[in-house]
């Protein structure tokens, strides 16, 4: 009778540990047919993070994730200077010189972090990285992608700035900066093809102006939007 009612509290409770270890993203690597290895370490406020236990990786191509770090497949390694994951990111044209950004979820904020000034550019199958010097990622800076002047909404003002960077309007960011303009040069590349030109701008006037839908609705009609769906 007890090893009935063992069996029985396993049956439940497993399930439920498997469900708990699911990434916050996933990725079908029989998609792709090729691959690359990026050793990860997280850093916080300049001091690193040495157990990443609280945190999903994830490695993007615009709005599609690339990859993931598993920890059912045991992808973290434990060393003397902290945990690091194996992050492997995958893609099937090589020849694209894909742009690859990446985020990280904080478990317990429940918070997606954008991570800010950090992108490879995908072209071979070279890792990236190693156990003992990994590839960093900062989050402690943080950003929206379309809120380029980070004060918390995507309006007309960020789609401006974005059309001024673009036309040279102001000399440089560092010009803007001693104008008195906050611009996050990351969050202006809304459709993540690591540029920044009229494409972004025209992509933020359509989100504030609602000209289409929803950002769902937009990346539905092919428009590669990162901007979070409202």
């Amino acid at each position: 009778m007890k090893k009935k009612i063992l069996f029985t509290l396993l049956s439940i409770l497993l399930p439920l540990g498997i469900r708990a270890q699911e990434a916050h993203w996933q990725c079908n690597e029989h998609d792709f047919q090729y691959d690359k290895t990026i050793y990860v370490s997280l850093e916080l406020e300049d001091q690193r993070i040495t157990d990443l236990s609280n945190y999903d990786i994830a490695a993007f191509c615009g709005n599609e994730c690339r990859g993931f770090v598993d920890v059912k497949k045991n992808e973290i390694l434990d060393t003397p200077s902290g945990q690091v994951a194996i992050l492997r990111v995958r893609t099937n044209n090589l020849s694209a010189s894909e742009i690859i950004t990446f985020k990280v979820y904080d478990k317990t904020e429940e918070e997606e972090i954008n991570v800010a000034n950090t992108k490879i550019t995908f072209s071979d199958e070279t890792a990236v990285g190693s156990g003992s010097s990994p590839f960093k990622l900062d989050i402690t800076i943080r950003y929206t992608p379309g809120d380029t002047n980070d004060d918390g909404e995507i309006d007309l003002t960020d789609a401006s700035l974005v059309f001024r960077y673009y036309t040279e309007f102001d000399e440089d960011i560092e010009a803007m900066a001693e104008a008195g303009l906050v611009y996050n040069i990351q969050a202006a590349d809304v459709n993540g093809d690591g540029e920044i030109d009229l494409t972004d701008a025209s992509l933020i006037f359509r989100y504030y102006t609602e000209f289409d839908e929803d950002v769902d609705a937009m990346n539905e009609a092919g428009l590669t939007v990162l901007i979070p769906s409202k």
